[in-house]
């Protein structure tokens, strides 16, 4: 996790990716972008 020079954070997390029946389509790790407005989060973007 880390502030970004324009104020962002961003923070890593490990997803899977499932189909209905179980099998994983994708498993890696993708970043949340999180931009604040005060106390509150305005936007949270994923970047792959």
């Amino acid at each position: 996790m880390g502030q970004r020079a324009d104020g962002t954070v961003e923070v890593a997390a490990h997803q899977v990716v499932r189909n209905r029946s179980g099998a994983v389509l994708a498993d890696g790790v993708v970043r949340h972008v999180h931009t604040s407005a005060g106390d509150l989060v305005r936007r949270t973007d994923v970047e792959v």
